[in-house]
């Protein structure tokens, strides 16, 4: 059995740990869940022996006998999926037989097989994340560490990810994970709750979130009975470049036939696309879709292989992605630099003078030091700063505590109520729900376009296929 008892971790002044207890024993599967800053990456970090706690004691696993994923993506950026696996079970000192057998249930297992010779940096977020997991599987440890495995990975794979882990569970390993997802938290075999106003009973807590979730979604979405999810209707206003007197709206964004290819694979096929002022519009798709790489392209970030990309009726360049807030799926921040440093950064960029309160309400350390939480509330709050017609977000809320992330998909809908385009990948079916429209990419294509509700019925019935 691996434990920590009556662990206090301090940072300065900062108590990370406060006489925290757990228990891991073998087969099980146990999950840790809290907000952000609540101490679920330090609590794993005592567990691996990367932070020496001021007080309590400790039984972990010995050096070779157990794995982690960090909540860093866990991965070397320059090495293929095969690379870095043979990489770590090399390290765990496992033949060349035995790293090529696993290696191949591994990659299987996570779905990674059209992706073997992909250097993990041209991997998406969620591919990046399941292969850090099996990563940390490669050696059939005792001790399994996962920090948040399931960010940024899609409905249908994440299934297949919880379905991975409770398999190491089963064949014999203590696994504990964290979350900030109530329902993952229900399928573990064992079920710890950290809250961030104290310690509570862990059903007392988990019922006090759960309640807190739904009032505040409450605001933003009204719920059915047949269980669909439905947004007021918004009138926008149009701003920003795309206002030109009397001439007719155009969209803040329009791509037409957009297509990119990397060598010999095509990651986006002839996609066609616009955002108008004032509405929503939710790009889903699984991982590897196509997602990122079309908005890259559409900004002009990266250069399209054929099609076209306007933004406020013009080519993009400097001058349209000036009025546009942008948060990318690594969230676009210098993690050497502090909070303010980053929003003095941003300010400069813009040619606006910073705000006092630009950066405040965060610790001031550097941003690599912040919860993947509080870091994606920074980039977002960054990306608002400059007040821009058009917001581009790439899984804004992917790791965001549930409270949190109702909080920032309020403000996504004021937003939109006062003239913004606004367009946003998830794969929260509950936030897509809150999208004025939908657009589903399946392998680099667009395959459904259409209203909110209609198209997002569309879409949970292709992933029950």
């Amino acid at each position: 059995m691996f434990a920590v008892h009556d662990v206090t971790v301090r940072f300065g002044e900062l108590v990370a740990l406060d006489a925290v207890s757990l228990e891991a024993t073998a087969g099980t599967v146990t999950t840790i869940v809290g907000g952000d800053g609540a101490g679920k990456s330090t609590l794993l970090k005592v567990l691996a022996g990367r932070v020496l706690p001021d007080r309590g004691s400790v039984n972990g696993a010995p050096r070779g006998r157990f794995g982690l994923l960090p909540a860093t993506p866990g991965s070397w950026a320059n090495l293929t999926v095969q690379q870095n696996l043979e990489f770590v079970g090399t390290a765990y000192g496992l033949s060349r037989a035995q790293i090529r057998r696993r290696g191949d249930e591994l990659i299987a297992a996570a779905g990674l097989d059209d992706a073997r010779d992909r250097l993990s940096s041209a991997l998406s977020g969620g591919m990046r994340r399941k292969l850090g997991v099996i990563m940390a599987l490669a050696g059939r440890p005792e001790l399994v560490l996962l920090d948040e495995p399931s960010t940024g990975v899609d409905p249908v794979s994440r299934v297949e990810l919880l379905r991975l882990i409770g398999r190491a569970a089963a064949e014999g390993a203590a696994v504990v994970t964290t979350t900030t997802y109530l329902d993952e938290a229900e399928q573990a075999t064992s079920l710890r709750t950290r809250s961030l106003l104290g310690r509570s009973r862990p059903a007392e807590c988990l019922r006090l979130a759960t309640w807190t979730i739904m009032a505040s979604l409450g605001s933003c979405a009204t719920g059915r009975s047949d269980g669909a999810v439905t947004r007021p209707a918004r009138s926008g206003r149009r701003r920003g470049p795309a206002r030109r007197g009397a001439e007719p709206m155009i969209p803040l964004l329009a791509t037409h036939s957009l297509s990119k290819s990397f060598g010999h694979l095509t990651a986006v096929h002839g996609v066609s696309l616009d955002v108008n002022p004032g509405e929503i519009v939710g790009l889903l798709g699984a991982n590897g879709a196509g997602k990122t790489t079309f908005m890259r392209c559409a900004l002009g970030i990266l250069s399209a292989s054929s099609g076209s990309s306007r933004l406020f009726g013009e080519a993009p360049s400097r001058a349209t992605r000036a009025c546009i807030g942008y948060v990318p799926q690594n969230r676009g921040l210098y993690p050497d630099l502090t909070p303010r440093e980053n929003a003095g950064f941003v300010a400069t960029v813009f040619g606006q003078p910073q705000s006092r309160s630009a950066g405040a309400g965060y610790r001031d350390v550097p941003v690599r030091e912040l919860p993947l939480g509080q870091q994606r509330r920074l980039a977002f709050d960054l990306a608002l700063a400059h007040h821009p017609a058009l917001l581009i977000l790439d899984e804004p809320t992917s790791g965001v505590a549930p409270l949190e992330s109702a909080r920032l998909w309020e403000i996504i809908g004021a937003q939109a109520e006062a003239g913004t385009g606004v367009l946003v990948t998830t794969h929260n079916m509950a936030e897509a729900a809150q999208c004025d429209r939908l657009a589903i990419m399946i392998d680099g294509r667009l395959a459904i376009q259409g209203p909110g509700p209609a198209t997002l019925d569309q879409y949970l019935a292709l992933l029950r296929l």
